[in-house]
């Protein structure tokens, strides 16, 4: 089921309660815009979403689902260096906007 589901965008994050309400599970799913979250959900995907039961009875599969969100959590930049990117870019303001998408290091101050 969640090798299926990857196949159409990558799994950003995966949580489990084991303390307070028990048996929630909250996944994350990135997009790269509204209109593809769009497109991705009204795709068909067999056995998605999956029964929570599942995943209380089958632990090892549980498991499975949080290693393959940290392995996707593990090839992002961590927050600072997106800070960074995003507050370098927000500091650009050269003449050619596509000059500053080109060398977004030389517009920051």
């Amino acid at each position: 089921m969640l090798k299926e589901r990857v196949k159409v965008s990558p799994l950003g994050a995966f949580f489990h309660t084991e303390v307070g309400p028990l048996n929630r599970i909250i996944h994350v799913w990135p997009y790269e815009d509204f209109a593809q979250r769009s497109q991705i959900r009204t795709q068909k995907i067999e056995g998605w979403p999956p029964k929570i039961q599942e995943f209380i009875e089958d632990r090892p599969r549980l498991a499975e689902v949080g290693k393959a969100a940290r392995r996707t959590w593990a090839a992002h930049p961590t927050w600072n260096e997106t800070a960074a990117a995003i507050e370098a870019y927000l500091t650009i303001s050269p003449a050619d906007p596509a000059e500053a998408a080109a060398n977004p290091e030389e517009g920051a101050s």
